[in-house]
């Protein structure tokens, strides 16, 4: 059980996390598989593949292909960290770096879910303006995040349902507020015109959505 206005992703939620997320977000499996399915359109020989928030490890092992790369995953939480490298093969290489001033080049495809939603609004732009200058002409940028409707009472249908969706899979209502409260000066997510004016302004001109599904979105970004 979560503690009610403690949670982080610390130790007890690294180790219950893929169990937590797959019953706290909505298709999480289906836009990971999407995610694992386009990138081998755009990953390249002797290149870099980022994922970024790479938690456990998950999507960066299913992004593993038959070309010759450097597979990177990186985390700002050591809990996260530690349990990735736990369980993935020394060929992927688990990094403890905040993305804010994280530094890489000869990128093919990065990778970003479930992140932007916790970077300080201050820092989102940067975040976005790091990821378009470390990927290749022609790399791609793999997106998803959970945001707001641009309009208050869609919004609130949005976040029933989502509510919903939390109770169907076995979240108690406690464990639900608990986590909502702890979140309130931490989650900031956006409308998804809010989040596709941060693309144009790193520079992106080829964006498309791949993936939406109420509040949460996924978006194809192409250098």
């Amino acid at each position: 059980m979560y503690k009610p206005y403690e949670w982080a992703f610390d130790e007890e939620v690294a180790n219950e996390f893929e169990n937590h997320v797959r019953k706290s977000v909505p298709m999480y499996e289906v836009f990971h598989s999407m995610i694992s399915d386009m990138s081998k359109f755009f990953i390249e020989d002797n290149t870099n593949v980022l994922d970024i928030g790479t938690s456990t490890g998950e999507l960066l092992k299913k992004l593993m292909c038959t070309k010759n790369c450097n597979y990177i995953g990186i985390d700002n939480q050591l809990a996260m960290v530690k349990k990735a490298r736990s369980k993935l093969d020394k060929i992927y290489k688990i990094e403890h770096e905040d993305i804010v001033n994280y530094k890489i080049d000869n990128c093919s495809v990065i990778t970003m879910v479930l992140v932007l939603q916790f970077i300080k609004q201050k820092d989102k732009q940067t975040v976005l303006d790091n990821i378009y200058k470390s990927l290749n002409v022609g790399g791609a940028f793999f997106f998803v995040d959970k945001i707001k409707a641009s309009q208050s009472n869609i919004n609130d249908i949005y976040n029933d349902m989502y509510y919903d969706f939390k109770i169907d899979n076995g979240l108690s209502p406690q464990e639900i507020l608990s986590k909502n409260k702890s979140l309130r000066s931490i989650q900031k997510t956006m409308t998804l015109d809010e989040n596709l004016i941060l693309f144009k302004d790193a520079g992106f001109k080829i964006i498309d959505v791949f993936f939406k599904y109420n509040n949460f979105i996924g978006i194809l970004a192409i250098k």
